[in-house]
């Protein structure tokens, strides 16, 4: 049995040492080979939709100074992207070439690598842009008829409008959506800060988020449904036409000056809190936590639960 026990042990030694090998050997292969690339093409084809597909570049769409469609690449030599315009849509597509032990110890270089595209229009019709490992950013000057933003590692940033619906949906990352006016916002997420600020929604905001802080300040809508499992709702200055549906499992809820007709509030082992800014019927109840709301016989009903927090609501 000793003798046994001696060779597994043997044996995890040797794959620890051996992974510590490849591991230092992908290091210094990516960091001596790691060429960057840099290289400016212009657009001389119109087009209203894009269709962007990135495996480990940041991107950014700013407004052209000069009048000229144009992009700036800046890649590491074996990733790669391509620009056309195909059927009226801007298509950029990154292809990854590396070997294999270099695609598993290519830590933190893509930090460095970056697509900017330069647009000389302003309205456009579809946005449509992925990317594994990279941030997206949106600016102001822009407005498009709907906008699709999906990422796996990295921030998706969003300052433009969009006159039909925003969609992002981000794995480790945080979602940052600011001064915009569009009809619908739907996100989902997994790691990481949803942040909305000074928007102005004609429908529905929705939001699920796993593990990560939601929080929406200066905002208006028709009804917001947000949901955080392990992360805490900060609502701010807001107001909803109709209803507001909040819920966490283990984090708190928030509110601060916030309007709306009706409202559920809901969470498992965080504290629910803060302020209304006109009267409402209060149904509040906690299993083990201290409730104090006002008692009002007139405005909409608001539903408050909680299993193991405090429940502490006024009208400012």
């Amino acid at each position: 049995m000793r003798k046994l026990f001696g060779f597994l042990i043997g044996i995890g030694v040797i794959a620890l040492i051996a992974g510590g090998v490849l591991i230092a050997v992908g290091y210094f292969n990516g960091e001596n080979s790691a060429k960057y690339v840099t290289e400016m093409i212009e657009l001389n084809d119109s087009f209203t939709d894009f269709n962007i597909d990135l495996k480990t570049s940041n991107i950014e769409f700013i407004k052209s100074d000069d009048g000229k469609n144009k992009i700036f690449f800046k890649e590491i030599e074996n990733i790669r992207s391509t620009a056309s315009v195909q059927n009226n849509t801007l298509v950029i597509k990154q292809t990854d070439s590396r070997p294999w032990y270099k695609k598993m110890f290519f830590f933190n270089y893509f930090q460095n690598t970056e697509i900017k595209v330069y647009l000389t229009e302003t309205n456009y019709a579809n946005m449509t842009c992925s990317s594994n490992t990279g941030n997206i950013k949106i600016n102001y000057d822009f407005t498009f008829t709907a906008l699709t933003a999906k990422n796996n590692t990295g921030s998706i940033s969003i300052y433009c409008n969009v006159t039909g619906g925003i969609n992002a949906d981000n794995d480790t990352g945080s979602v940052n959506i600011s001064d915009v006016t569009t009809k619908s916002i739907n996100i989902e997420a997994d790691t990481g800060s949803i942040n909305l600020n000074n928007l102005n929604v004609t429908d529905d905001i929705r939001i699920d988020n796993e593990t990560g802080s939601i929080k929406i300040e200066n905002s208006k809508c028709a009804n917001l449904y947000a949901k955080a499992s392990t992360g805490s709702i900060k609502v701010t200055n807001s107001s909803m036409d109709s209803n507001m549906d909040l819920k966490t499992s283990t984090g708190s809820i928030k509110l601060d000056k916030v309007e709306t007709n009706t409202a559920y509030l809901k969470s498992t082992t965080g504290s629910i809190s803060g302020t209304f800014t006109s009267p409402k019927i209060f149904s509040a109840k906690s299993k083990t936590g201290s409730v104090n709301v006002p008692s009002s016989a007139s405005g909409g009903l608001v539903v408050v639960e909680t299993s193991t927090g405090s429940i502490n609501l006024s009208i400012a």
